[in-house]
């Protein structure tokens, strides 16, 4: 009997296993799922979830490899190479790693966090040059600044805005052309690792803040000076600006760390309308300090020749006002009505001149000579007088013809006299008014050979 039932429900079957015999199967409308029978095929869902499944394994884990490489790629990106002329810092999330000089990184491979966690921060701490052009007129194209004659100035000045100058202590305009040398202060070992957080922290634009120092150094610098010591001293009025500028870059409240090595001055001039008139006024400057020179050098040369080395005690140092010459004291005392004193400073002023050596020297020799030689003679003359005066008392008549002999014969045989002979008897003389050309070249010949005319 059960054998038969067996047959009756196999026959209620499909070929797919579904049981059409209408019965309930225990509320069940599908019946056990199939058994996996080598041999048998499986059905297509199945196939699909295994495949589904085997991809995403191997998607799980081509992710893993991808994770990894990604994880040493973000790794690697920590490395930085700081340059020769760099330095770096290490930053974590923006406050500088490590202590005292370690906070500096050397040149060469460094590590640090990736960004956006950390990163190395570069500082440039070769020496670096700023042009500033804010002091100085705007030209058209590269006019070169050496030729300021050359460039065409507008009839309507300078304009504010566009023009810059700087205002002098003695309300002058001055056109300067400036450039600054700069670089992060460095010690004796290299960087200061103080100097470089100083520069990190304060400083955003260091080329802007430098232009600012120097431009407020630069008025502050030309507002205490004339413009003739700007142009004319250029070193002295960019050491000022170099020190008022590092001053204010080193303020203990915020220091920068930045150190301005040298500031130049490339160019320097006046307005250029102003141009020609200050190059009139320096030109006769100019020859005026000439001709001075040449009146002090003429004046020195005249003293030398005239009073020897010792000129400057008897007319002062001409360099010193307060060196007063023994001339300019005796001036003094006879304008006092210091009689006594001043016939005293004569002594002295005879003494400085005889002892000179120069023409004033020789002329008082020769004077002292002339007069000694006068004296002579004229004491001869009076030894001659009194000893005629005493021929004379005795023989008056005797000694009157002699006299007159002797003063014919001086007249006949002087040659500095021209004669004339009147013709004997009563025969007619005649007298020549015009004087003899020859007589006068005899004369003039005796008086250089013999210039007292007497008798030789």
């Amino acid at each position: 009997m059960a054998h038969k039932h067996d047959d009756h429900d196999h026959e209620q079957l499909d070929e797919h296993g579904h049981d059409h015999s209408g019965h309930d199967h225990h509320g069940h409308e599908h019946g056990p799922e199939p058994l996996d029978i080598p041999g048998v095929n499986r059905p297509a869902e199945d196939t699909a979830n295994k495949s589904l499944s085997d991809a995403l394994h191997m998607s799980f884990r081509l992710l893993s490899v991808i994770m990894v490489f990604v994880l040493a790629a973000l790794v690697l990106t920590g490395i930085s190479q700081v340059q020769p002329t760099e330095r770096g810092v290490r930053l974590l999330f923006g406050a500088i790693q490590g202590e005292g000089r370690s906070r500096v990184l050397p040149e060469g491979l460094n590590w640090s966090w990736p960004e956006p966690i950390g990163k190395v921060e570069k500082i440039p701490v070769d020496q670096r040059k700023l042009e500033i052009k804010d002091f100085w007129f705007r030209v058209q194209g590269n006019m070169d600044i050496r030729k300021l004659s050359e460039i065409q100035t507008s009839g309507e000045g300078l304009k504010p805005g566009y023009d810059g100058a700087l205002l002098t202590a003695d309300r002058s305009l001055v056109h300067v052309l400036l450039t600054c040398q700069y670089r992060i202060a460095t010690g004796e070992s290299g960087t200061d690792s103080i100097e470089i957080v100083d520069y990190l922290t304060n400083v955003a634009e260091p080329e802007e803040l430098v232009r600012s120092v120097v431009c407020a150094a630069a008025n502050h610098a030309a507002a205490i000076r004339t413009a003739d010591v700007i142009l004319n001293n250029k070193d002295e009025f960019c050491s000022a600006i170099r020190q008022e500028a590092q001053k204010q870059l080193s303020r203990p409240d915020s220091p920068s760390g930045i150190q301005i090595q040298q500031i130049q001055m490339e160019a320097a001039t006046v307005p250029l309308a102003v141009i020609p008139s200050q190059n009139a006024v320096t030109s006769s400057q100019q020859e005026a300090s000439t001709e001075v020179s040449k009146a002090k050098s003429d004046a020195v040369s005249w003293l030398n020749q005239t009073s020897g080395q010792n000129w400057k005690k008897l007319v002062g140092d001409p360099d010193s006002s307060a060196d007063l010459g023994l001339l300019q004291q005796y001036a003094m005392l006879r304008e006092k009505g210091d009689s006594a004193g001043a016939e005293a400073l004569i002594g002295q002023i005879d003494t400085v001149l005889l002892d000179s050596g120069g023409q004033v020297a020789q002329i008082l020799n020769e004077a002292k000579a002339s007069n000694e030689t006068l004296r002579q003679r004229v004491a001869g003359k009076v030894k001659e007088f009194q000893g005629l005066a005493e021929n004379y008392e005795k023989t008056p008549q005797l000694m009157l013809q002699r006299l007159w002999t002797e003063a014919k014969q001086q007249i006949l045989t002087s040659k500095l006299i021209e004669k004339f002979y009147v013709t004997p008897g009563a025969q007619k003389t005649v007298i020549m008014i015009n004087e003899d050309p020859e007589v006068l070249k005899a004369m003039a010949k005796e008086k250089l050979t013999n210039p007292t005319g007497k008798p030789q």
